[in-house]
């Protein structure tokens, strides 16, 4: 049973690290926008994870925890695009008309 607020308090809002759950929806909105900016180096590293530290930053989050969280995302992507791109290729590869 959850809790209920106690007055004309409002119920704080779920927090992880002394941050609202709320917090990554600005912070990473930043980093998408980032990302478009057709720069990239190795693996596209750089302007995801720029953004990444940019949008936290105006939070108040610090630079070293924004830049170890931003890499997060970035791992999984890749690890996404590395295992679904050949299963892609070979699934098209099979449909292909002889």
């Amino acid at each position: 049973m959850g809790s209920r607020p106690t007055g004309n308090r409002p119920e704080p809002l779920p927090s992880v690290g002394g941050h609202p759950l709320g917090v990554p929806i600005p912070g990473s909105s930043l980093a998408i926008l980032t990302s478009l900016i057709p720069v990239s180096a190795f693996a596209n590293f750089g302007t995801l994870e720029l953004g990444w530290v940019l949008g936290f930053g105006t939070l108040d989050v610090l630079h070293d925890l924004a830049l170890a969280t931003g890499l997060g995302p970035h791992a999984v992507q890749l690890v996404h695009f590395v295992s679904l791109g050949p299963l892609s290729h070979a699934f098209l590869a099979s449909r292909r008309n002889p």
